[in-house]
Protein backbone atom coordinates (compact mmCIF):
# COMPACT_ATOMS: atom_id res chain seq x y z
CA UNK A 1 0.00 0.00 0.00
CA UNK A 2 1.76 3.29 -1.16
CA UNK A 3 1.95 5.95 1.62
CA UNK A 4 -1.08 7.71 0.10
CA UNK A 5 -3.40 4.86 0.23
CA UNK A 6 -2.59 4.74 3.45
CA UNK A 7 -3.25 8.50 4.50
CA UNK A 8 -6.41 8.03 2.69
CA UNK A 9 -7.03 5.21 5.00
CA UNK A 10 -5.91 6.76 8.12
CA UNK A 11 -8.31 9.42 7.41
CA UNK A 12 -10.89 7.91 6.86
CA UNK A 13 -10.93 6.19 9.83
CA UNK A 14 -10.73 9.16 11.78
CA UNK A 15 -13.83 11.17 10.42
CA UNK A 16 -15.58 7.68 10.59
CA UNK A 17 -14.81 7.85 14.21
CA UNK A 18 -15.41 11.72 14.69
CA UNK A 19 -18.84 10.92 13.08
CA UNK A 20 -19.45 8.17 15.64
CA UNK A 21 -18.90 10.67 18.58
CA UNK A 22 -20.68 13.15 17.27
CA UNK A 23 -24.08 11.43 16.51
CA UNK A 24 -22.92 9.62 20.11
CA UNK A 25 -23.20 13.45 21.44
CA UNK A 26 -26.03 14.31 19.59
CA UNK A 27 -28.29 10.89 20.32
CA UNK A 28 -29.65 12.17 23.62
CA UNK A 29 -30.54 15.58 22.11
CA UNK A 30 -32.24 14.41 18.95
CA UNK A 31 -34.31 11.94 21.69
CA UNK A 32 -35.55 14.70 23.09
CA UNK A 33 -36.32 16.39 20.40
CA UNK A 34 -37.98 13.73 18.97
CA UNK A 35 -39.98 13.09 22.47
CA UNK A 36 -40.74 16.86 22.32
CA UNK A 37 -42.57 16.69 19.14
CA UNK A 38 -44.03 13.82 20.28
CA UNK A 39 -45.48 15.26 23.23
CA UNK A 40 -46.62 18.51 20.68
CA UNK A 41 -48.43 16.37 18.49
CA UNK A 42 -50.29 14.38 21.11
CA UNK A 43 -51.02 17.62 22.57
CA UNK A 44 -52.42 18.83 19.62
CA UNK A 45 -54.54 16.09 19.10
CA UNK A 46 -55.92 16.07 22.52
CA UNK A 47 -56.82 19.88 22.43
CA UNK A 48 -58.78 18.66 19.00
CA UNK A 49 -60.50 16.28 20.38
CA UNK A 50 -61.79 18.39 23.68
CA UNK A 51 -62.43 21.19 21.58
CA UNK A 52 -64.58 18.96 19.27
CA UNK A 53 -66.21 17.41 22.39
CA UNK A 54 -66.86 20.79 23.79
CA UNK A 55 -68.61 21.67 20.39
CA UNK A 56 -70.46 19.02 20.02
CA UNK A 57 -71.98 19.17 23.51
CA UNK A 58 -72.58 23.02 22.92
CA UNK A 59 -74.60 22.20 19.79
CA UNK A 60 -76.70 19.46 21.67
CA UNK A 61 -77.26 22.09 24.63
CA UNK A 62 -77.76 24.81 22.72
CA UNK A 63 -79.78 23.64 19.78
CA UNK A 64 -83.28 24.94 21.36
CA UNK A 65 -84.60 26.13 24.71
CA UNK A 66 -85.65 22.89 25.92
CA UNK A 67 -82.46 21.66 25.71
CA UNK A 68 -81.20 24.17 26.89
CA UNK A 69 -83.59 23.80 30.16
CA UNK A 70 -83.20 20.44 30.06
CA UNK A 71 -79.40 20.66 30.68
CA UNK A 72 -79.26 23.98 32.82
CA UNK A 73 -81.63 22.66 35.39
CA UNK A 74 -78.34 19.89 36.49
CA UNK A 75 -76.35 23.55 36.22
CA UNK A 76 -75.98 26.27 38.55
CA UNK A 77 -74.26 29.16 36.46
CA UNK A 78 -74.68 29.74 32.60
CA UNK A 79 -72.25 27.76 30.75
CA UNK A 80 -69.88 29.74 29.39
CA UNK A 81 -67.80 27.80 28.42
CA UNK A 82 -70.18 25.64 25.88
CA UNK A 83 -71.33 28.89 24.90
CA UNK A 84 -67.74 30.19 23.56
CA UNK A 85 -67.60 26.62 21.89
CA UNK A 86 -71.16 26.99 20.14
CA UNK A 87 -71.18 26.68 16.37
CA UNK A 88 -71.96 30.01 14.95
CA UNK A 89 -75.55 29.16 13.33
CA UNK A 90 -76.48 27.40 16.33
CA UNK A 91 -75.70 30.12 18.76
CA UNK A 92 -77.18 32.93 16.98
CA UNK A 93 -80.72 30.70 16.66
CA UNK A 94 -80.48 30.25 20.33
CA UNK A 95 -80.31 33.39 21.54
CA UNK A 96 -82.81 35.08 19.35
CA UNK A 97 -85.39 32.12 20.90
CA UNK A 98 -84.45 32.22 23.88
CA UNK A 99 -84.63 35.95 24.61
CA UNK A 100 -87.61 35.81 23.43
CA UNK A 101 -88.95 32.77 25.40
CA UNK A 102 -90.63 33.61 28.63
CA UNK A 103 -89.65 30.48 30.57
CA UNK A 104 -85.73 32.15 30.78
CA UNK A 105 -85.33 32.98 33.63
CA UNK A 106 -84.43 36.70 34.08
CA UNK A 107 -80.81 35.93 35.31
CA UNK A 108 -79.96 33.86 32.51
CA UNK A 109 -80.86 35.92 29.91
CA UNK A 110 -78.94 39.09 31.49
CA UNK A 111 -75.83 36.36 31.59
CA UNK A 112 -77.00 35.61 27.83
CA UNK A 113 -76.85 39.42 26.92
CA UNK A 114 -73.33 39.93 29.07
CA UNK A 115 -71.72 37.01 26.61
CA UNK A 116 -73.30 38.34 23.65
CA UNK A 117 -72.11 41.30 23.98
CA UNK A 118 -68.16 40.31 24.92
CA UNK A 119 -67.86 37.30 22.52
CA UNK A 120 -65.88 38.06 19.94
CA UNK A 121 -67.29 35.95 17.37
CA UNK A 122 -70.47 38.28 18.04
CA UNK A 123 -68.39 41.25 17.79
CA UNK A 124 -65.21 40.90 15.78
CA UNK A 125 -65.91 43.54 12.93
CA UNK A 126 -66.83 41.08 9.32
CA UNK A 127 -69.68 40.06 8.25
CA UNK A 128 -71.32 36.56 9.68
CA UNK A 129 -73.04 34.49 7.18
CA UNK A 130 -74.36 32.07 10.12
CA UNK A 131 -76.16 35.55 11.33
CA UNK A 132 -77.62 36.31 7.88
CA UNK A 133 -78.80 32.77 7.49
CA UNK A 134 -81.13 33.00 10.76
CA UNK A 135 -82.32 36.15 10.25
CA UNK A 136 -83.42 35.37 6.06
CA UNK A 137 -85.49 32.47 7.86
CA UNK A 138 -87.02 35.30 10.50
CA UNK A 139 -85.95 39.12 10.22
CA UNK A 140 -87.54 39.82 13.15
CA UNK A 141 -84.66 37.86 15.37
CA UNK A 142 -82.83 41.71 14.88
CA UNK A 143 -84.98 43.19 17.12
CA UNK A 144 -83.67 40.74 20.21
CA UNK A 145 -79.88 40.54 18.70
CA UNK A 146 -79.13 44.05 19.01
CA UNK A 147 -76.22 43.46 21.95
CA UNK A 148 -74.17 42.05 19.60
CA UNK A 149 -72.51 44.20 17.42
CA UNK A 150 -72.72 42.03 14.14
CA UNK A 151 -76.73 42.10 14.90
CA UNK A 152 -76.14 45.83 14.67
CA UNK A 153 -74.03 46.04 12.28
CA UNK A 154 -76.62 43.98 10.34
CA UNK A 155 -79.41 46.32 11.06
CA UNK A 156 -78.03 48.72 9.32
CA UNK A 157 -76.84 47.17 6.81
CA UNK A 158 -81.11 46.34 5.85
CA UNK A 159 -81.79 49.71 6.10
CA UNK A 160 -83.91 48.99 8.59
CA UNK A 161 -86.34 51.43 10.80
CA UNK A 162 -83.85 53.80 12.10
CA UNK A 163 -80.94 52.65 11.41
CA UNK A 164 -78.93 56.04 11.19
CA UNK A 165 -79.20 56.05 15.00
CA UNK A 166 -78.56 52.54 14.94
CA UNK A 167 -75.21 52.97 13.17
CA UNK A 168 -73.75 55.61 15.80
CA UNK A 169 -73.25 52.67 17.93
CA UNK A 170 -72.24 50.04 15.41
CA UNK A 171 -69.10 52.22 14.11
CA UNK A 172 -67.41 52.29 10.73
CA UNK A 173 -68.72 49.35 9.44
CA UNK A 174 -72.34 50.12 9.67
CA UNK A 175 -72.44 53.57 7.39
CA UNK A 176 -68.27 53.85 6.27
CA UNK A 177 -69.32 56.64 3.88
CA UNK A 178 -70.56 58.77 6.59
CA UNK A 179 -68.20 57.35 9.45
CA UNK A 180 -65.17 58.94 7.26
CA UNK A 181 -65.93 62.33 8.33
CA UNK A 182 -63.58 61.95 11.36
CA UNK A 183 -60.80 61.22 9.03
CA UNK A 184 -61.37 64.07 6.18
CA UNK A 185 -63.13 66.95 8.23
CA UNK A 186 -59.46 68.73 8.99
CA UNK A 187 -59.23 69.05 5.33
CA UNK A 188 -62.07 71.56 5.10
CA UNK A 189 -60.32 73.85 7.92
CA UNK A 190 -56.70 74.64 7.12
CA UNK A 191 -55.84 78.26 7.86
CA UNK A 192 -53.07 78.48 10.24
CA UNK A 193 -55.13 80.57 12.52
CA UNK A 194 -57.86 77.93 13.17
CA UNK A 195 -55.43 74.84 13.47
CA UNK A 196 -53.65 76.93 16.21
CA UNK A 197 -57.31 78.34 17.88
CA UNK A 198 -58.28 74.38 17.22
CA UNK A 199 -54.84 73.12 19.31
CA UNK A 200 -55.22 75.54 22.30
CA UNK A 201 -58.96 74.56 22.77
CA UNK A 202 -59.44 78.21 22.43
CA UNK A 203 -63.45 78.68 21.62
CA UNK A 204 -63.68 82.53 21.35
CA UNK A 205 -60.21 82.54 19.04
CA UNK A 206 -61.31 79.44 17.51
CA UNK A 207 -64.77 80.84 16.17
CA UNK A 208 -63.23 84.14 15.03
CA UNK A 209 -61.00 82.77 13.08
CA UNK A 210 -63.74 80.82 11.49
CA UNK A 211 -65.31 84.23 11.11
CA UNK A 212 -62.12 85.23 9.35
CA UNK A 213 -61.56 82.59 7.07
CA UNK A 214 -65.15 82.73 5.47
CA UNK A 215 -65.79 78.91 7.11
CA UNK A 216 -69.33 77.88 8.02
CA UNK A 217 -70.29 75.46 11.19
CA UNK A 218 -70.90 71.79 9.52
CA UNK A 219 -71.37 68.71 10.49
CA UNK A 220 -67.99 67.23 9.70
CA UNK A 221 -66.88 70.18 11.70
CA UNK A 222 -68.43 69.30 14.74
CA UNK A 223 -68.08 65.23 14.70
CA UNK A 224 -64.10 66.38 14.01
CA UNK A 225 -63.95 68.55 17.15
CA UNK A 226 -65.26 65.60 19.74
CA UNK A 227 -63.70 63.26 17.86
CA UNK A 228 -60.67 65.58 18.31
CA UNK A 229 -61.72 66.28 21.93
CA UNK A 230 -61.97 69.80 21.70
CA UNK A 231 -64.64 70.38 24.45
CA UNK A 232 -63.98 74.06 24.95
CA UNK A 233 -64.13 74.93 21.30
CA UNK A 234 -67.41 72.65 21.03
CA UNK A 235 -68.94 74.16 24.55
CA UNK A 236 -68.78 77.95 23.08
CA UNK A 237 -69.99 76.88 19.47
CA UNK A 238 -73.10 75.48 21.29
CA UNK A 239 -73.75 78.35 23.53
CA UNK A 240 -72.75 80.98 20.97
CA UNK A 241 -74.23 79.74 17.70
CA UNK A 242 -77.93 78.18 16.97
CA UNK A 243 -76.65 76.34 13.61
CA UNK A 244 -74.97 73.73 15.96
CA UNK A 245 -78.08 72.09 16.66
CA UNK A 246 -79.64 72.36 13.66
CA UNK A 247 -76.44 70.98 12.45
CA UNK A 248 -75.84 68.18 15.34
CA UNK A 249 -78.84 67.96 16.67
CA UNK A 250 -78.17 67.91 20.87
CA UNK A 251 -79.85 64.40 21.42
CA UNK A 252 -77.31 63.17 18.56
CA UNK A 253 -74.14 64.31 19.92
CA UNK A 254 -74.93 63.51 23.38
CA UNK A 255 -75.74 60.16 21.72
CA UNK A 256 -72.89 59.65 20.22
CA UNK A 257 -70.78 60.76 23.06
CA UNK A 258 -72.76 57.66 24.99
CA UNK A 259 -72.75 55.29 22.68
CA UNK A 260 -69.24 55.12 20.37
CA UNK A 261 -65.75 54.22 21.71
CA UNK A 262 -63.91 56.11 19.23
CA UNK A 263 -64.67 59.87 20.89
CA UNK A 264 -62.56 59.95 24.08
CA UNK A 265 -64.88 61.06 26.50
CA UNK A 266 -61.95 60.03 29.29
CA UNK A 267 -58.13 61.11 28.85
CA UNK A 268 -55.03 59.13 26.68
CA UNK A 269 -52.65 59.24 29.56
CA UNK A 270 -54.25 56.61 31.74
CA UNK A 271 -57.57 54.07 31.01
CA UNK A 272 -58.66 55.99 33.98
CA UNK A 273 -57.18 59.77 33.56
CA UNK A 274 -60.69 61.97 33.68
CA UNK A 275 -60.80 64.46 31.09
CA UNK A 276 -63.28 66.95 33.33
CA UNK A 277 -64.07 69.16 29.32
CA UNK A 278 -65.65 66.45 27.95
CA UNK A 279 -68.45 65.55 30.83
CA UNK A 280 -68.75 70.01 30.99
CA UNK A 281 -69.58 69.48 27.31
CA UNK A 282 -72.29 66.87 28.34
CA UNK A 283 -73.54 69.17 31.10
CA UNK A 284 -74.46 71.89 28.54
CA UNK A 285 -76.22 69.84 26.39
CA UNK A 286 -78.42 68.53 28.89
CA UNK A 287 -78.96 72.32 30.17
CA UNK A 288 -79.24 73.42 26.42
CA UNK A 289 -82.40 70.44 26.27
CA UNK A 290 -83.46 69.82 30.05
CA UNK A 291 -84.47 65.94 30.37
CA UNK A 292 -83.12 64.84 26.84
CA UNK A 293 -80.78 62.72 28.41
CA UNK A 294 -83.83 60.23 30.30
CA UNK A 295 -85.44 60.89 27.24
CA UNK A 296 -83.33 59.63 24.29
CA UNK A 297 -84.42 56.30 23.05
CA UNK A 298 -82.88 53.99 20.47
CA UNK A 299 -84.88 52.48 17.97
CA UNK A 300 -84.77 49.05 20.15
CA UNK A 301 -86.32 51.29 22.90
CA UNK A 302 -82.93 51.50 25.01
CA UNK A 303 -82.01 54.23 27.10
CA UNK A 304 -78.75 56.40 27.40
CA UNK A 305 -77.25 53.53 29.79
CA UNK A 306 -77.62 51.02 27.13
CA UNK A 307 -75.44 52.75 24.85
CA UNK A 308 -72.16 53.03 27.40
CA UNK A 309 -72.17 49.18 26.49
CA UNK A 310 -72.28 49.90 23.07
CA UNK A 311 -69.16 52.26 23.37
CA UNK A 312 -66.85 49.26 24.92
CA UNK A 313 -67.66 47.40 21.36
CA UNK A 314 -66.62 50.38 18.92
CA UNK A 315 -63.65 51.08 20.69
CA UNK A 316 -62.75 47.13 21.02
CA UNK A 317 -62.24 47.51 24.43
CA UNK A 318 -64.52 44.84 25.87
CA UNK A 319 -64.19 44.72 29.54
CA UNK A 320 -63.97 48.85 29.56
CA UNK A 321 -66.26 50.45 31.74
CA UNK A 322 -67.37 54.07 32.53
CA UNK A 323 -68.27 54.65 36.04
CA UNK A 324 -68.35 58.39 36.06
CA UNK A 325 -70.89 58.31 32.46
CA UNK A 326 -72.88 55.85 33.95
CA UNK A 327 -73.28 57.67 36.91
CA UNK A 328 -74.39 60.98 35.20
CA UNK A 329 -76.91 59.46 33.13
CA UNK A 330 -78.61 58.07 35.92
CA UNK A 331 -78.37 61.37 38.02
CA UNK A 332 -80.49 62.87 34.85
CA UNK A 333 -83.01 60.72 35.42
CA UNK A 334 -82.13 57.30 33.43
CA UNK A 335 -83.30 54.17 34.93
CA UNK A 336 -80.48 51.47 35.72
CA UNK A 337 -83.85 49.37 36.43
CA UNK A 338 -85.96 49.67 33.56
CA UNK A 339 -86.92 46.21 31.88
CA UNK A 340 -86.09 46.26 28.01
CA UNK A 341 -87.93 44.34 25.51
CA UNK A 342 -85.34 41.50 26.07
CA UNK A 343 -86.95 41.47 29.96
CA UNK A 344 -84.25 42.75 31.61
CA UNK A 345 -82.56 45.75 32.60
CA UNK A 346 -78.84 47.62 32.02
CA UNK A 347 -78.63 47.05 36.15
CA UNK A 348 -79.27 43.00 35.16
CA UNK A 349 -76.32 42.95 32.88
CA UNK A 350 -73.87 44.72 35.21
CA UNK A 351 -74.22 42.44 37.49
CA UNK A 352 -74.14 39.71 35.16
CA UNK A 353 -71.33 40.83 33.41
CA UNK A 354 -69.84 41.48 36.88
CA UNK A 355 -70.75 37.94 38.31
CA UNK A 356 -69.38 36.05 34.84
CA UNK A 357 -65.44 38.05 35.79
CA UNK A 358 -66.22 40.28 32.60
CA UNK A 359 -65.90 43.34 34.26
CA UNK A 360 -64.87 42.40 37.74
CA UNK A 361 -61.13 44.39 37.80
CA UNK A 362 -62.25 47.60 36.92
CA UNK A 363 -65.55 47.38 38.57
CA UNK A 364 -63.61 46.73 41.79
CA UNK A 365 -62.10 49.88 41.05
CA UNK A 366 -58.54 48.26 41.77
CA UNK A 367 -56.35 50.88 39.88
CA UNK A 368 -57.99 54.11 41.69
CA UNK A 369 -56.93 55.67 44.66
CA UNK A 370 -58.41 59.32 44.20
CA UNK A 371 -61.46 60.99 45.76
CA UNK A 372 -63.55 61.20 42.91
CA UNK A 373 -63.18 57.11 42.35
CA UNK A 374 -64.03 56.08 45.81
CA UNK A 375 -67.11 58.25 45.29
CA UNK A 376 -68.16 56.40 42.23
CA UNK A 377 -66.87 53.11 44.11
CA UNK A 378 -69.36 54.03 46.70
CA UNK A 379 -72.58 54.78 44.35
CA UNK A 380 -71.94 51.71 42.39
CA UNK A 381 -72.07 49.84 45.17
CA UNK A 382 -74.88 51.41 46.36
CA UNK A 383 -76.58 51.32 43.31
CA UNK A 384 -76.05 47.25 42.86
CA UNK A 385 -75.70 45.83 47.03
CA UNK A 386 -73.65 43.27 47.80
CA UNK A 387 -72.00 41.35 44.64
CA UNK A 388 -70.87 37.92 43.67
CA UNK A 389 -67.94 36.58 43.13
CA UNK A 390 -66.52 36.14 39.59
CA UNK A 391 -67.07 32.87 37.99
CA UNK A 392 -63.91 31.86 36.03
CA UNK A 393 -64.16 30.52 32.69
Amino acid sequence: MSYAEKHIAQEALRLERAEAFVDADMRPEIHRQLVGESERTMAVHALNRRNLAMATAAGRIFRNVDCFLSGQSRRDEFPARLFWSCPDDVRWRFCADALRDKRISRATKAQLVAWMMYLPAMNAPRRSEALMQILDEDSSRINVLFPALLARVEYCHRRLQGWRDVAVSAGEDANPAAYSIRYTWEERFITAEEEAEMARDDGARFALAMSLSGHRIRRSLLLGLAYGRRWNVLKFLYETFDECQRVLSVNEMISRMCSDGEIHIEGHTTPWQIDGDGYAFMHLLESMSPGCMRKIRDPFGNNLLWQTFFRTQTSHRASKAYPKLEKMLVDYGCDPHEVTSLGVSWADVVRAQYEAGITKEVRDFHWHKDKEYSNLRGWFNGLFGARKKNVKL
